[in-house]
């Protein structure tokens, strides 16, 4: 990896090609499928959650009109309401699942030198 541009052939000799552009380098890990041989390619810059990925919650709405104590037609003109005690809640939406959030990747082989 270098923070130049140039062609490491110039200053090494040999013949180089540019590998893995546009993702991270992710060890190989051969207990984990996804990771287990070099050069396996996934993962995605963006991710959009579906309902069931979300986190399971409500939302409150405020009763703007206060009809707490006002007429039955009033009351139902604000949200069919019958009774009211100033604030309202949605039911439950999300489904708390898990979702994919590995970024562009390619695996290779690291070494650390230690002696």
């Amino acid at each position: 990896m270098s923070i130049k541009d140039t062609d490491p052939g110039t200053i090494f000799g040999g013949t180089w090609v540019s590998w893995g552009v546009g993702r991270v380098p992710v060890g190989v890990n051969k207990s984990d499928s996804d990771f287990n041989t070099p050069e396996k390619t996934a993962g995605t810059k963006s991710v959009t959650l579906i309902a069931s990925q979300m986190p399971s919650h409500t939302h409150s709405i405020t009763d703007k009109f206060n009809v707490s104590g006002t007429s039955a037609t009033a009351q139902a003109y604000c949200l069919g309401a019958t009774t009211n005690t100033g604030n309202l809640v949605t039911g439950s939406a999300g489904g708390g699942q898990p979702h994919t959030n590995l970024q562009p990747y390619i695996t290779c082989y690291m070494w650390k030198r230690t002696a």
